[in-house]
């Protein structure tokens, strides 16, 4: 009796070591990674090609990818090393591990909304319509 509750144990520990080996990995590993393949890209503060230049990384740098713009265009990207530079570059000069739509959104997930006009506007006013 006491053999088979510890065998049952054993099979427990072994499952759970299991499922733990198997999840771990990929939750821990939540961003993607990417080189640039392009001369010289520039890093930017924000998702747009007007923000303002952070840095400029070349050709062959490793990145890891932390995320995009809702646009699909833009990821934003952390360098390794003791200097480390994060900003935004435009996806098509990185090669990356994952397809950029398959990175978490960061930011607004849609463009905002232009709100719509105030009630009454567009429409000509009571007195100039004539009957």
């Amino acid at each position: 009796m006491k053999h088979s509750v510890q065998k049952k144990y054993v099979y427990i520990l072994l499952i759970l070591g299991l499922v733990l080996a198997v999840t771990l990995p990929v939750a821990a590993q939540d961003n993607a990674s990417g080189v640039v393949n392009t001369g010289a890209l520039n890093v930017r503060s924000g998702p747009d090609p007007s923000a303002p230049r952070v840095a400029t990384i070349y050709n062959g740098t490793p990145v890891t990818v932390l995320g995009r713009f809702h646009a699909n265009h833009w990821v934003l990207i952390r360098t390794t090393g003791a200097s480390s530079i994060e900003g935004w570059v435009n996806s098509n000069y990185l090669t990356l591990s994952v397809p950029v739509n398959q990175l978490p959104v960061i930011g607004p997930s849609e463009p905002p909304m232009t709100p719509p006009p105030p009630e009454g506007h567009g429409r000509l006013p009571s007195v100039l319509i004539q009957k």
